[in-house]
């Protein structure tokens, strides 16, 4: 058994920063407290992003936006709309906000635009579409989108959580054309994937000032620590780091495809920093082998995919490591 432990459940990103850390964040005061605006961080993605600096929402992990913008438009008897099987934090801030949502289930492990149009209502207000979605890492092109905006009404707000788009090979500023098209859209984005920050917790979105209006009262002052802020400032420029982190992404992702090829296992086709794929019974007998060997990965069945095993993608090393062992399960060789 080895003990460097391959950490690959999480979807974190494996590639090294391009620039010094600990010198970006030496010059930090800890006894004082972070700017309460978050304006500079703010100036720096309203930059990136060829929007105003009032259209910027950001606080500590877009897990926490996710709370955010659920208890801030969503009041009485409204109702949210989320994919059946999707990042958990949809669901639970609306458990918390006590709010009732609907459940669409995936089709072809994708977001089924079609099935989400017909369950909203007069009350509906919130709709969650992930793209690259999670956890299946499957992708919604750009005309399927604004076909399915084109029919929700105004004042349903439709939250496009983005947090693997910079992995796809078009660019990450396509989307910001939908949002001009659409005020009722909002671009939410994170530090934690491509950006390599993860355990900064820097989530960021982009709406109308008026809609910010409506949950900015959730994010509370010096919600964004002063490290996470400098970081956020700087890493937001490494565009070459970006592209370096997408192209090892994309290597990666055609080594395991490549594998479960050979091996003749069922894959989902991945848009993201991960990848899916079928084991049936066998599945949570992979990840106990994997676990023992030091390999951590997610077991399908906790996020809904009973019979699936998700990884993420790690360094070439890692993933070599990853692959020999899944051979050695499936032939028994151990």
């Amino acid at each position: 058994m080895s003990y460097d432990i391959i950490k690959l459940d999480s979807n974190e990103n494996q590639i090294k920063h391009s620039f010094d850390i600990v010198n970006c964040i030496k010059e930090i005061d800890p006894k004082l407290y972070p700017d309460v605006t978050n304006n500079l961080v703010k100036e720096e993605i309203a930059k990136h992003f060829g929007v105003t600096k009032d259209e910027v929402f950001c606080s500590h992990g877009s897990d926490y936006l996710i709370k955010a913008l659920t208890f801030g438009l969503v009041r009485g008897n409204h109702e949210v709309i989320m994919p059946d099987i999707a990042f958990p934090t949809y669901e639970i801030a609306a458990k918390i906000k006590e709010c009732k949502y609907i459940k669409v289930p995936l089709k072809d492990y994708g977001i089924d635009l079609k099935a989400t149009l017909e369950k909203i209502n007069e009350n509906t207000r919130l709709i969650w579409i992930s793209n690259p979605h999670n956890p299946t890492g499957t992708l919604l092109n750009d005309e399927d989108i604004l076909s399915f905006l084109e029919k929700v009404p105004s004042y349903v707000k439709v939250v496009l959580d983005e947090a693997y788009i910079e992995f796809l090979e078009k660019d990450p500023l396509d989307s910001l054309k939908i949002y001009k098209e659409f005020s009722n859209v909002i671009i939410l984005r994170t530090f934690s994937k491509a950006y390599g920050l993860a355990g900064v917790r820097v989530g960021y979105g982009i709406a109308r000032p008026s809609i910010i209006d409506e949950f900015k009262f959730v994010i509370g002052p010096f919600d964004l620590n002063s490290y996470a802020q400098s970081l956020a400032v700087r890493v937001i420029k490494e565009k070459e780091y970006v592209e370096q982190v997408r192209i090892k992404n994309k290597e990666a992702l055609h080594m395991y495809e490549a594998t479960f090829k050979e091996l003749n296992i069922e894959y989902i086709k991945s848009y993201a920093s991960f990848i899916m794929f079928k084991l049936g019974e066998k599945a949570t007998e992979l990840v106990d082998f994997l676990q023992r060997n030091g390999i951590i990965v997610k077991d399908g069945k906790i996020i809904g995919m009973n019979g699936f095993v998700r990884i993420s993608m790690g360094t070439e090393e890692q993933n070599r490591i990853v692959i020999d062992n899944i051979k050695k399960f499936l032939t028994h060789n151990y």
